[in-house]
């Protein structure tokens, strides 16, 4: 493994993009997370040819910077308005764990690992 700046502990959305935001910086980030996938409560379940979010089904945008993102995500179709006017939920299409590994493809993570 090369050398790190900084570490980030939980692979969550707010840790995934905390992440994101360092890399686009130029710091060596390695997200870490004691789950076997990246997303937190970003989770969805594979039942025969369907597809459950069991953890967070949607998110809200509260800043416009989060906006920005969400923005490109939006041009992406990583996401779509699911429902709500004054606060729209955002929902992924491929499930929110789908979303979470999207985001965290440039990115060096560690799975599987607890920090004590």
């Amino acid at each position: 493994m090369n050398e790190i700046d900084i570490a980030i502990v939980g692979a969550g959305l707010t840790g995934i993009m905390a992440a994101r935001t360092l890399t686009d910086k130029g710091y060596e980030v390695l997200l870490i997370d004691k789950g076997k996938s990246v997303g937190g409560r970003m989770a969805t379940r594979r039942i025969g040819g369907g597809k459950v979010d069991h953890g967070a089904q949607f998110f809200t945008v509260r800043t416009e910077r989060f906006q920005s993102e969400v923005d490109q995500w939006l041009s992406q179709g990583f996401i779509k308005p699911w429902f709500g006017e004054n606060h729209p939920r955002f929902m992924s299409p491929g499930g929110m764990n789908a979303l979470a590994k999207t985001l965290t493809q440039y990115l060096s993570i560690e799975l599987k690992t607890e920090i004590n």
